[in-house]
């Protein structure tokens, strides 16, 4: 009873659906993957500039060593994830298009084992703001729950945007994905030491850990580490998608709205993923780069669910003959969760920071392919989590009339897929607004050359 009169009082926001998935591996611990004879490491996980490559063909490379240097402030390092030798650089697709450059490694036989890290409580509070934020940079942190933005950028709010509340999200609120969930019960220490330490690179006086209501372990654990800490609050919310979108988050968790085109420090508060604070953590005090991460491998064409600690740049099919998929029964690879993940472009697309899930999907997972015509009964817009009318601002892109898609606030839609989700006639919403922002997008930076 206790738990639902929680879940009543929390602040409610605008739309989002209900949405259920197939199992998720959240009872069986964290197996490891071992890399395969080459892998592949983009030098692009992030959003903002690609890293430039600092490395050659024929250097031998160690687990942490740097493969490429960031080119501005908005851009971070990327790291070697195995003992081997740089075969050279390659270009790779991108799930969406586009095309990066990549590292290939030969992979050495004698591959190190990846220690485990006990919390050091007592140094932590030696660390200042600036230290912090350096060793977040160089070990090439960013937000692994999927957008990829460098953490030290997030950590250096201008002076005017004082930050009072940091916020961890542990909702993980889309289907099929687990690895979050399972990392704060095998790891809910070091994710205290990285929330801790992201409160002081920030000045904030209050830490948040936000759960959807049906993580009941990862509550009671968190519960219990953090009874004797005054600044730090765990939040039981409705498992309600998308739960975990850092806008709709802090609506809930601080009852704060942050507006149309603005940032989380508006409004004072920063979000960060279990993953990213977890890195933090290694990070800062034992200057471990990121060069792992944990990937959700599930979908009704998976014999067995599981989640996987993972070198950056192994390619995905390795995970997938891991969790013994059937390729025959397999109608679609998506990379991330089913709302707001991508088809994957082959099955050698490598993991990278930003890889929370790969899905192998039956054709029965994926529903009616073929959309039939808008009936105008607005389930799209009362869906909405940003008040927007999706059918109508696709509409407005198909036409070409980006003028009037603009003014509808496309450019605030954040694709997290609830439209499409709750659209009777499954029309390729997401898509088509997609496409709406890419054409707005050109059209801005057309008007700024001219």
């Amino acid at each position: 009873m206790a738990l639902l009169s929680q879940l009543f009082k929390r602040p409610a926001y605008h739309g989002g659906v209900e949405v259920y998935g197939p199992r998720r591996p959240l009872a069986e611990p964290i197996t490891r993957i071992q890399p395969p004879e080459t892998v592949v490491i983009p030098l692009s996980q992030h959003i903002g500039a690609p890293a430039k490559p600092v490395v050659e063909a024929g250097a031998e490379v160690e687990v942490g060593s740097v493969l490429g240097e960031p080119q501005g402030f908005v851009s971070t390092y990327i790291h070697s994830s195995v003992k081997g030798v740089v075969k050279g650089l390659v270009t790779l697709g991108r799930p969406g298009g586009g095309r990066v450059s990549a590292v290939e490694i030969q992979v050495s036989a004698d591959q190190p084992e990846r220690s485990s890290r006990e919390v050091d409580w007592d140094r932590l509070s030696g660390f200042t703001p600036e230290e912090i934020k350096d060793k977040v940079l160089k070990a090439g942190i960013v937000g692994m729950g999927g957008a990829g933005f460098p953490t030290h950028v997030k950590l250096s709010p201008p002076k005017d945007k004082p930050i009072d509340s940091v916020i961890v999200n542990a909702c993980e609120c889309e289907p099929y994905l687990a690895a979050d969930s399972r990392l704060v019960v095998e790891a809910a220490p070091e994710l205290l030491a990285g929330l801790r330490l992201a409160m002081q690179a920030v000045g904030a006086k209050k830490g948040y850990i936000a759960f959807e209501a049906d993580r009941v372990e990862g509550i009671k654990l968190l519960r219990q580490l953090t009874a004797d800490f005054a600044d730090v609050e765990v939040k039981v919310l409705p498992p309600k998608y998308p739960q975990g979108s850092e806008k709709h988050l802090i609506k809930s968790v601080l009852g704060r709205t942050v507006p149309l085109g603005a940032l989380p420090m508006e409004v004072g508060a920063l979000v960060q993923n279990v993953a990213t604070l977890i890195s933090i953590y290694r990070a800062v005090l034992y200057d471990e780069p990121v060069t792992h991460r944990v990937v959700t491998v599930n979908g009704g064409a998976v014999a067995n669910p599981s989640n996987f600690l993972v070198p950056i740049g192994v390619p995905i099919r390795v995970l997938l003959e891991a969790a013994g998929w059937s390729e025959e029964d397999c109608a679609k690879v998506v990379l991330g969760g089913p709302m707001m993940g991508k088809t994957a472009p082959s099955l050698e697309e490598p993991v990278t920071k930003t890889t929370s899930g790969v899905l192998a999907l039956r054709q029965a997972e994926l529903g009616p392919t073929e959309p039939s015509p808008c009936i105008r009964c607005g389930r799209c817009l009362a869906a909405c989590p940003m008040g927007l009318y999706p059918g109508y601002i696709a509409e407005a892109g198909i036409h070409n009339d980006l003028e009037a898609a603009e003014k509808a606030g496309a450019m605030a839609c954040l694709e997290c897929g609830c439209c499409a989700y709750s659209c009777p006639g499954n029309r390729p919403l997401v898509q088509e607004i997609r496409e709406a922002k890419l054409k707005i997008r050109q059209n801005q930076q057309e008007r700024k050359g001219s």
